[in-house]
């Protein structure tokens, strides 16, 4: 999955994952083809949401390796969102 980061705001930093992964089935061939096209983007969903969640934890566990200037731990938090 791809992740794309969407923009800066202040100390936060916002990331997308699972843009254009909506595409629509040209297909016509009825619906067998819809249930299949639908399970292909429930699947992929679940993997950018799963890319998502995987970038969130790596950004924790690199933050803890960390030393603030004052000598504290970097602490950051993470958060997730499925627009549903």
């Amino acid at each position: 999955s791809r992740l794309w980061k969407v923009e800066t705001i202040g100390d936060a930093f916002m990331l997308a994952a699972g843009l254009g992964t909506d595409d629509d089935d040209d297909d016509d061939n009825g619906g067998k083809a819809l249930v299949i096209g639908s399970m292909r983007r429930d699947a992929e969903k679940a993997s950018c949401a799963m890319a998502a969640v995987s970038f969130g934890k790596a950004v924790l566990d690199e933050a803890s390796n960390h030393l603030m200037p004052n000598g504290k731990q970097c602490q950051i938090r993470a958060g997730v969102h499925t627009g549903d």
